[in-house]
């Protein structure tokens, strides 16, 4: 999301692998803290349902994280440690369904998400389809 072509930054990357039972695996690594540069890659279990691809929020699947500071993977014990902290704050929504949609508005790609049981509607984000070859990352973009 958020795609910086001349930096080839985004707030967010994600990878998708088919499963036989016709569900995806999603990877995603997503910058939780810009100014610090850390970000948290995991992995989870999704479903297209509708034209949206929906997963719910496991908190197994965090716990399983690897947390990132400027592009270095934390050493296994501040992992566990950053990982035992997003654990906690994102507990209200274990076992939430999250799904996310894409279309165009204004000649733009955006994707827009939604969690069950969470009454917010959020702006869509800019989002772009990127070879994994191309060089992207997760970070903050250089031009803020």
């Amino acid at each position: 999301m958020n795609p910086d072509l001349q930096a080839k930054t985004c707030s967010s990357l994600l990878s998708y692998a088919p499963r036989a039972d016709g569900s995806l695996v999603e990877t995603g690594e997503v910058l939780v803290a810009p100014a610090q540069g850390i970000t948290l890659e995991m992995t989870s279990v999704v479903r297209n349902e509708g034209g949206a691809l929906c997963g719910v929020v496991q908190l197994a699947d965090l716990r399983r994280g690897i947390v990132r500071v400027n592009g270095a993977r934390l050493p296994p014990e501040r992992n566990a440690s950053a990982l035992a902290s997003l654990v906690q704050r994102l507990a209200p929504m274990a076992g939430r369904k999250a799904c996310e949609t894409l279309r165009f508005q204004n000649g733009q790609l955006m994707k827009f998400g939604r969690v069950d049981q969470v009454n917010m509607t959020l702006p869509g984000k800019p989002v772009r389809w990127v070879d994994a070859a191309a060089g992207f990352r997760v970070a903050a973009s250089a031009r803020r």
